[in-house]
């Protein structure tokens, strides 16, 4: 099937209005700039920031997205996630394909081969297979081994044994898997979604076409209305999101009462703009993160959570080789930051420094924190 101009068209109609994004410039700097009618992203003053741009961000987007866990849904080896409607298996020699059928891109049967993990009911954690395939039942189970077959039912050895799994009793489906190149674009879907392409041209009324997909569709090619996407990256090789990196966490070395514990940051188990998944902190503590070589900006936006606003009062702190980098005042009153400090490969502090109303409350929240590399046309 083709997608025609005049479809197109039709599509796009109802983004003709000028949009409003933000733009991840090749030196690590955030900016407004606005969409027009020929999906031209581009300053105020007309400046083209799309063609350059490391990513972008319709404004719309904002902090305040609802997340909300999909029923059933399968993720790629090379990242990109589908949040669509399982077809069951089909048995297609040499490899099994699995069916979907997505409301915006129609049917497409991908490999299993292809497939990292693959969701049929919603779960708090999702699995990871690392030295062997998993298999979550719906009462919560969980059965490790190697997927012999997909047929009904599937079949999973371990250390020799055999199990029989009927299809109606599987929640979910881990597979061991290979992780390949990363792709020139990827566009986060406001349902979602995670594609990939090899560009991303302006379509219609300020809409976009994403060229050179591959998810087993009948085209290459798929229509985008702005409304649609969250975030779109055009050099993800250049971005590390910091909450792929384990830190140490250590006693701050302001001033404060001593603790039981100091709990390591929780990362948020939803997919997120550029991978950069949201990181709670609860301080007064002290992470230190490995900065690895080739990146020399850290962006990220920190703000207090609405459930402790009331009562937060701290202070962000960032310093590196003995050197305060950022500080950072947050409150009721002035609950949100934009940081970008320019660092170097080795240990990055990031301290939640106790201000006058004391400890409690000290909680907050990393948005779109990432290592960036600026090195390359920056």
């Amino acid at each position: 099937m083709f997608v025609t101009a005049s479809i197109l068209s039709l599509l796009f109609s109802a983004t003709a209005e000028t949009s409003t994004v933000e733009v991840l410039t090749p030196q690590g700097e955030w900016v407004d700039a606005l969409i027009d009618e020929n999906g031209t992203i581009h300053s105020e003053n007309g400046i083209d920031l799309g063609s350059t741009a490391l990513a972008w961000i319709p404004k719309s987007d904002g902090v305040g997205t609802i997340e909300r866990r999909p029923f059933s849904m399968t993720k790629l080896t090379d990242g990109q996630v589908i949040i669509a409607t399982f077809g069951g298996f089909h048995i297609e020699p040499p490899s099994t394909i699995v069916r979907w059928k997505h409301p915006g891109m129609g049917m497409m049967d991908i490999s299993v081969d292809r497939t990292s993990f693959i969701q049929m009911q919603p779960m708090e954690k999702p699995p990871v297979a690392s030295d062997s395939d998993e298999i979550v039942l719906r009462n919560g189970d969980r059965i490790s081994g190697f997927i012999e077959s997909f047929e009904e039912p599937i079949i999973i050895e371990n250390a020799g044994v055999k199990r029989e799994i009927p299809l109606d009793r599987v929640a979910g489906i881990a597979l061991v898997s290979a992780q390949p190149k990363v792709a020139a674009v990827r566009v986060w879907l406001s349902d979602g979604s995670i594609i990939d392409g090899t560009s991303i041209t302006g379509g219609f009324g300020g809409g976009f076409v994403l060229q050179g997909m591959s998810l087993g569709m009948s085209r290459s090619s798929q229509p985008i209305l702005t409304d649609e996407i969250r975030c779109v990256s055009q050099s993800s090789k250049r971005m590390l999101p910091l909450s792929q990196l384990k830190p140490n966490v250590l006693p701050p070395i302001s001033i404060s009462l001593p603790r039981a514990e100091y709990p390591m940051p929780i990362v948020s188990t939803f997919e997120a703009p550029l991978g950069a998944t949201a990181i709670e902190i609860r301080g007064p503590e002290r992470l230190v993160y490995e900065i690895p070589k080739g990146f020399s900006v850290f962006s990220a936006d920190v703000e207090i959570p609405t459930s402790v606003l009331a009562w937060a009062d701290c202070v962000f702190v960032i310093r590196q080789n003995g050197q305060e980098l950022g500080r950072y005042s947050l409150n009721a009153k002035n609950s949100k930051a934009r940081i970008r400090v320019v660092v170097q490969p080795g240990p990055l502090e990031i301290e939640i420094e106790e201000a006058t109303g004391g400890p409690i409350g000290d909680t907050v929240i990393l948005r779109r924190a990432i290592l960036i590399d600026v090195a390359v046309g920056g």
